[in-house]
């Protein structure tokens, strides 16, 4: 779950951004954030931190997609999973168990065939449109479309290979039902990104959304749930995100999140340049250590440059 922890990492205070280059935390929300807060937000069990700052983190290859539904590949998911994109539920990493995502809530018939899933209210996409549960409907309808080459569809498959159904009962509650007991929906369900229909119906309806978002997109069409967006994207050489001014989520004191101002993901292909950037402090983070560069990073620790953490596969 590689993508999880890029989630997190933005939305904690940018403590690793303190560098000659102005990455440091100011203390103002930069994008500032709009509209109100959601009533349905939910509180990240996180310490109050400060705003500003931008975290960089090195990755070896190009993202390929910046579509939902469609993206496959490590390095797209990489950049949009859970920081431009957001699902219906989630997983805590730290307590191992499914958690709420934008649903607050769910609740089982006792043959676990039916589930009912209740969405947060007064959250908005990037874009400062509501999502309502006709967000989630047309989601589902575009994973199980066998036009669209969607990867996260064979999880949510009942037995027999059909789709399962689903149905908006309100604008905030949704309902699923299955053939047969599926441990793994909620799971599955994590997978699935939510797509925003005001954006993508008519694209959708002509056959036209499996080509959309593609790496050249308009930045401003990549429209989200998640604690950032796409400002810009520089082939072979960075990826931008800055603040999404509408997320959903609050630290323990109700302040908004996230705080980092801005994600720069530094296409770096070779191990050891972007080994020898993250000593200078020119990158915060890396997806990936490799053994040979283990030493010269310790060493940096030792300086007091950078810090190598290892984590448990199933925490990573």
């Amino acid at each position: 779950m590689v993508v999880s922890v890029i989630g997190l990492l933005a939305l904690t205070a940018c403590s690793a951004c303190k560098t000659a280059s102005g990455n440091a935390p100011t203390g103002k929300a930069e994008p500032p954030f709009l509209g109100e807060v959601s009533p349905d937000a939910e509180v990240d069990d996180i310490k109050s931190g400060n705003y500003g700052g931008t975290l960089i983190i090195g990755t070896p290859n190009n993202p390929r997609s910046f579509n939902p539904i469609t993206a496959l590949e490590t390095p797209s998911l990489w950049v949009i999973g859970d920081t431009i994109y957001k699902s219906l539920t989630s997983y805590d990493n730290y307590q191992q168990q499914d958690a709420p995502g934008l649903a607050s809530s769910w609740e089982h018939s006792p043959d676990g065939l039916t589930w009912v899933f209740h969405l947060r209210k007064g959250v908005r996409w990037s874009d400062g449109e509501p999502f309502t549960a006709d967000d989630v409907v047309f989601t589902l309808d575009a994973t199980f479309d066998p036009k669209m080459p969607s990867p996260n569809r064979d999880g949510l498959l009942n037995p027999d290979g059909s789709p399962l159904d689903y149905r908006k009962i309100d604008d905030y509650t949704v309902e699923i039902r299955l053939k047969e007991i599926n441990p793994y929906l909620i799971g599955a369900l994590n997978q699935v990104y939510l797509a925003p229909k005001h954006k993508w119906e008519a694209a959708y309806k002509a056959g036209e959304f499996d080509k959309a978002l593609s790496v050249s997109a308009d930045p401003k069409d990549v429209v989200g749930l998640g604690p950032y967006v796409l400002e810009s994207y520089a082939p072979d050489q960075k990826v931008v995100l800055q603040r999404n001014p509408y997320y959903w989520k609050v630290d323990q004191d109700h302040k908004r999140l996230p705080y980092i101002d801005k994600i720069v993901f530094l296409i770096v292909p070779s191990n050891n340049v972007w080994a020898l950037k993250m000593i200078n402090g020119e990158i915060h983070m890396h997806q990936q250590i490799f053994p040979d560069q283990l030493e010269s990073i310790e060493h940096g620790q030792q300086k007091g440059n950078t810090r190598s953490t290892s984590l448990d596969p199933l925490q990573t």
